[in-house]
């Protein structure tokens, strides 16, 4: 009697990971429904049409972020996505996360993306200054908890149609936000 992996077994393992779910292949890693309350309270930018929200917490200066905000153009019919900024520690975020929050429209939000760069005018950044309080006390430590990391930029939190939560820190391909926009509720 042999022990350890037999080629039999490598071929059926190989063949049960062919048969995974569309929930199993679920993008992210497991939540609490209190990370989703917390993005949910935070003030953001909603646009699409689709039965589940995909919340995006962004800052203007990550480069990250202009490449989802492109690939998120093919499943606003099938998702509804809401661009919640902040300024992610840097001035730059701060004056760009302070007109999105002044305006509120979904159509300043790829005019926001900007690299850092020195900037010689500060303005005045009340809301954005509202809004990195909120995500310091109530979702930084949220993502940490549920992910083991710091918090990223972007960083995506949707829902199951079951209400299980997910949380995805970095970006995602547009392949990957149409398997998020079929399991979102």
């Amino acid at each position: 009697m042999t022990t350890g992996i037999t080629r039999r077994g490598l071929i059926a393992a190989a063949a049960a990971s062919l048969a995974v779910t569309g929930e199993a292949r679920a993008l992210g890693l497991p939540a609490g429904p209190d990370l989703e309350r917390a993005m949910t309270s935070l003030a953001g930018i909603g646009e699409g049409h689709g039965p589940g929200t995909l919340h995006v917490l962004f800052a203007p200066w990550c480069h990250v972020s202009p490449d989802l905000y492109r690939a998120s153009r093919g499943v606003l019919g099938h998702l509804t996505i809401r661009w919640i900024p902040f300024s992610g520690g840097q001035p730059e975020g701060k004056e760009a996360t302070e007109i999105l929050l002044r305006n509120m429209e979904p159509s300043l939000v790829p005019a926001a993306f900007s690299p850092l760069r020195p900037s010689a005018v500060r303005l005045p950044t009340p809301l954005c200054d509202a809004q990195d309080a909120t995500v310091a006390r109530s979702i930084e430590p949220l993502v940490i908890r549920d992910t083991g990391r710091a918090l990223a930029t972007p960083t995506m939190v949707y829902r199951f149609r079951d209400g299980r939560v997910r949380v995805v820190p970095g970006g995602v391909t547009a392949e990957q936000l149409r398997i998020i926009a079929g399991l979102a509720s």
